[in-house]
């Protein structure tokens, strides 16, 4: 299975760029307010190569009700994420059925355009409404998997934080699963697929040490898939010299933290040192420090 090569056609660095800003920030240690999604940097924001394209969303009696499971003994509400539905699920509340009613051309355009308005939206309810839309109209949008996934991994870290083990638990397995369906229909454009499996590799090293006091073994193999990943582009020559210079400095940031956690400062100094001076080179004002 494969993404549709017409979502691909929108500006190429737009959403992986975005997409890795945000759990770069949210999970790497940002302190936004509890329910705010991330800012973009400011470089970012003043990209003038995002694509724009209006399409009205469903109807609000087309949106599932909240998740019940949620109680009022939780620090904020977990959002309600469709692309986690079984298939039954599915088929029980009409999402089949919609996905019939629309030209295949409008379903790409209406599910590119909502992926755009959820690495957007202010807030972790927006965007995840916006990401259960885009996977509705295609479920073969690998985006939409991505951003659902970067939001549950705000969750899991907010949970881990107030040190509540099997909320945080629920969330990090939830957040794994969206990025390993995402993983599946990435394989046909490889630039996205280097920037989404560092950002794999992050998320493995994140789950690892919020849970590390109950992982056990979990937790260390978790890190080895992390250092895998990491190490896999480390020496990137995919592509042009400043795209490969930037997956060299993420998958750095991220075998520095992988070696922090596996207790080898040796490595892990030697990767840091390594990330910091190709970010000297390339750094401009507002744009965001990877291993912050």
């Amino acid at each position: 299975m494969t993404a549709p090569k017409s979502f691909f056609e929108l500006t190429k660095w737009l959403f992986p760029v975005v997409a890795i800003s945000l759990m770069f920030l949210a999970l790497a240690g940002c302190n936004s307010r509890e329910d705010e999604v991330p800012a973009q940097s400011a470089a970012m924001a003043a990209n003038p190569s995002e694509a724009t394209e209006s399409q009205p969303p469903l109807s609000k009696k087309d949106e599932a009700p909240a998740q019940s499971a949620v109680t009022s003994e939780k620090p904020f509400e977990v959002t309600y994420c469709q692309l986690l539905l079984s298939e039954a699920e599915v088929v029980e509340q009409g999402i089949d059925r919609q996905r019939r009613m629309y030209p295949r051309g409008s379903k790409l355009r209406i599910s590119a355009q909502a992926v755009e308005e959820g690495f957007n939206a202010a807030t972790r309810k927006e965007a995840m409404a916006c990401f259960n839309q885009a996977w509705r109209f295609n479920p073969e949008n690998p985006m939409a998997y991505w951003g659902a996934g970067i939001i549950r991994g705000l969750e899991a870290k907010k949970f881990s934080e107030n040190n509540m083990i099997d909320f945080a638990r629920k969330c990090w397995n939830d957040c794994l699963k969206l990025f390993e369906s995402a993983e599946k229909l990435i394989d046909n454009v490889p630039q996205e697929k280097v920037f989404f499996q560092i950002h794999l590799a992050q998320t493995y090293t994140s789950y690892a040490i919020a849970m590390k006091d109950d992982l056990d073994d979990q937790g260390k193999a978790m890190l080895e898939k992390a250092k895998a990943l990491a190490l896999q582009y480390y020496d990137c020559k995919l592509f042009e010299p400043e795209a490969n210079k930037q997956v060299q400095m993420r998958a750095g940031w991220q075998l520095w933290r992988i070696y922090t956690a596996l207790g080898n400062s040796a490595e892990a100094e030697k990767y840091k040192k390594d990330a910091e001076e190709i970010e000297k080179e390339r750094r401009l004002p507002g744009d965001i420090k990877w291993g912050e």
